[in-house]
């Protein structure tokens, strides 16, 4: 293994829009999905796909998402 990461487990919402809202007007959502997410996971995801063998260290935690 090459990098091992320790850090948090996140979920992200990512929500895609029609277009750029402004201060004045909102925008509709296109797209929802929930995925799984935080600095440490994305950064490894990165090394992964650059041929890192990586390793994530976390821990689940207890409340709606795990």
């Amino acid at each position: 293994m090459d990098v091992v990461g320790l850090g948090l487990c996140t979920v992200d919402h990512l929500f895609v829009l029609e277009y750029p809202p402004t201060f004045e007007h909102g925008a509709p959502v296109r797209d929802y999905s929930t995925q799984g997410g935080g600095p440490v996971a994305t950064a490894l995801v990165a090394l992964a796909r650059l041929g890192a063998q990586v390793g994530f260290i976390g821990r689940v935690g207890d409340d709606e998402a795990g």
